[in-house]
């Protein structure tokens, strides 16, 4: 299911929600081996990170790269060189992440030149204190395409994904994700963020696990 939130004569905004029989329940279980992210204080952020290619309809693996985001685009770790793990053969090319990858690709346009760079992030939350899935606050990542794909969640309130016109204006969406929401944006556009994630009472520790996709216009 897809639904146009905003549509122009440009690609602008589509909401939509991953299909549940292609591999979701394994790609959801794959969050659990995520390592830590070792650039964030704390261990409230597990991370891998891999660039692909969509040749001919077939997910190609691009080479290892460092990530990097300069300090106007990310006042919290902007000009910091980060290398992560790369996200296992078994989970990138799973059915669930392939139809997620293709159906970006044809959403934004993508020529098979265009490069997809695929963030796997889990946020666990304990002790019912608040923990922000982007510590740098409402922003944008520097690329043309974006999109935030809500794999699963357990235990926990908050993590409403909210998106804006400008940084310092309010949210004009803001919403609790289901399981396999998601929405794909024009990056260069709209700034987003996501609201603090927490324990739902009486439970000791939770999680947010999301997919990030970012990509350049090509």
């Amino acid at each position: 299911m897809t639904k146009v939130l905003e549509h122009s004569t440009d690609f602008s905004l589509v909401q939509g929600l991953l299909a549940k029989d292609t591999g979701f329940e394994m790609l959801a279980s794959s969050f659990a081996d995520l390592p830590l992210d070792p650039y964030i204080q704390g261990d409230f952020r597990y991370r891998c990170y891999s660039n692909v290619k969509i040749e001919a309809g077939h997910i190609r693996r691009q080479p290892t790269k460092t990530f990097m985001q300069p300090s106007h685009i990310n006042q919290y770790l902007g000009d910091v060189e980060r290398q992560y793990q790369e996200i296992p053969e078994q989970t990138l090319t799973g059915a669930a992440m392939s139809a997620m990858l293709k159906d970006f690709k044809d959403q934004c346009a993508l020529s098979d030149d265009a490069v997809i760079e695929i963030h796997q992030i889990r946020i666990k939350t304990q002790s019912r204190n608040a923990t922000p899935p982007a510590p740098e606050g409402v922003h944008q990542d520097g690329f043309n395409y974006l999109g935030i794909y809500v794999i699963g969640t357990q235990t926990v309130e908050g993590g409403e994904v909210m998106l804006y016109e400008a940084k310092d204006e309010a949210p004009f969406f803001c919403e609790r994700f289901a399981d396999g929401q998601y929405v794909i944006l024009d990056d260069a556009r709209y700034f987003h963020n996501a609201a603090p994630v927490l324990p739902l009472p009486g439970q000791d520790q939770g999680y947010w696990d999301v997919v990030v996709l970012t990509a350049h216009a090509g």
